[in-house]
């Protein structure tokens, strides 16, 4: 995941670019950064070329923290957010010689039998079946498209109170 972000944040050179204040050729140079994190962050694998007509999947291997993704190296300088976040949900495409399907892993809060804190647990859905993971590594696949985190510090104001 950590190169996927770098590629996406590294500088561009932009040839035949016109200043609009001197209004001559320049060379420039941009690289996107963020001004501001959201508390829910949904990160969009590119997964889909099309070529000569067709579609085509990419099927390369992209590993993603869990836990603990950072995104302090994306921000503007001198911003000061809270940038760890916790993935919650992976939305996974599978392609087939007719056609595509999506399934997800979600991560469900259970109540524990004493009235206690709540217990963290990830189950797989495919249309009408939900399963639950025994083991975590099997989150991390070839067909993830879409990655869901939230920040593990919500900013208040955006706290829904009920």
């Amino acid at each position: 995941m950590n190169k996927c972000l770098e590629l996406y944040a590294k500088k561009e050179k932009i040839d035949g670019f016109r200043c609009d204040h001197c209004n001559s050729d320049t060379e420039a140079v941009i690289k996107p950064l963020i001004s501001h994190l959201p508390d829910v962050l949904v990160l969009h694998l590119k997964r889909f070329n099309f070529i000569s007509g067709y579609l085509d999947k990419i099927e390369d291997l992209v590993t993603y923290p869990m836990h603990n993704l950072d995104m302090s190296r994306y921000l503007i300088s001198g911003i000061k957010q809270n940038s760890n976040y916790e993935l919650y949900a992976i939305i996974n495409h599978h392609m087939y010689q007719t056609g595509g399907h999506y399934t997800s892993y979600v991560q469900l809060h259970t109540p524990t039998t004493e009235g206690g804190t709540n217990e963290l647990q990830w189950v797989f859905t495919n249309d009408s079946q939900v399963s639950t993971v025994h083991n975590l590594q099997d989150l991390v696949k070839k067909d993830a498209y879409m990655l869901y985190y939230k920040r593990k510090e919500l900013t208040p104001s955006n706290i829904i109170k009920l």
